[in-house]
């Protein structure tokens, strides 16, 4: 990721996490710029670590604090299967292949 994307995601991460002075958010972004700083050979051997503590400090699909693997299930059916935009997107998939 480029730093200019980096940059953009990152205020949509502060919008999730309540705002870029929220603990949380310092936290993640902390978080991230650790894993950014790395080697790219300690990255590929703590890749699957990594991804896991990201999903735990709110990275994944129930946002911060997403307590159990039931509230993140459902929180991502809430977020991108009920969306409306998903109707759309699954047909524009499908008339794609």
């Amino acid at each position: 990721m480029s730093p200019a994307d980096f940059e953009k995601s990152s205020t949509q991460w502060a919008d999730r996490f309540g705002g870029q002075s929220s603990p949380q958010y310092q936290q993640y972004i902390s978080f991230l710029n650790g894993v950014r700083s790395m080697p790219h050979s300690q990255y590929l051997l703590q890749r699957d670590q990594l991804a896991a503590q990201s999903m735990n400090r709110g990275g994944g699909f129930g946002g911060p604090g997403a307590g159990n693997s039931d509230e993140a299930a459902n929180a991502f059916v809430d977020r991108y299967l009920l969306s409306p935009r998903a109707p759309v997107v699954i047909a524009d998939r499908l008339n794609a292949r």
